[in-house]
């Protein structure tokens, strides 16, 4: 069969077989399923980092549509009056906060507004934490003295999400 053949004939079949015998690795099939388990195993890693990714952003929109259609702050609107008569006005409720009636002596009525820190304003939100406790509404406590658990509870008040460790930071500057 190797008969009468060209000189590049030849010459192919001696290239053919230095690569069949050539400086190759070969690897045996344990290394072979080292190496799939190995990819295997960083396919799951993604896999999960990528559903936790996915149930972070759920959350995340969820929250978006609920602060959407909180519309306004009545749940924490606070009449305080000292006699008299209390007389109901819809423009009280303010959509930013809370609006206190007090009723003087001399029978004027006051009004005074204790609107909601700006988001993202943490010197702000230290100042309205601090007049909301000494109202009585002490937030940190009502959340077991848990920073993370009193922010989820203040996007329902404020109307957006504080970041725990930009108000932890905040307080301690004071």
């Amino acid at each position: 069969m190797l008969e009468n053949r060209t000189e590049d004939f030849y010459e192919g079949v001696s290239l053919y077989e230095q690569w069949l015998d050539g400086g190759l690795e070969h690897y045996t099939d344990e290394d072979f399923l080292i190496d799939i388990m190995d990819e295997v195993n960083l396919l799951k890693q993604e896999n999960q980092r990528l559903t936790y990714e996915n149930k972070q952003l759920k959350k995340q929109i969820e929250m978006d549509q609920e602060i959407k259609h909180i519309g306004y702050n009545v749940e924490h609107m606070t009449i305080n009056m000292s006699g008299g008569t209390l007389v109901q006005h819809a423009d009280l409720v303010q959509a930013s906060g809370e609006v206190v009636v007090q009723n003087e002596p001399d029978g004027k009525i006051i009004e005074e507004e204790h609107s909601c820190p700006p988001e993202n304003d943490y010197r702000a939100l230290v100042r309205w934490l601090a007049d909301e406790k000494k109202r009585g509404n002490d937030y940190y406590a009502e959340a077991d003295y848990n920073r993370s658990k009193m922010c989820r509870n203040l996007l329902k008040i404020i109307g957006w999400w504080p970041n725990q460790d930009s108000l932890r930071k905040a307080q301690m500057r004071g």
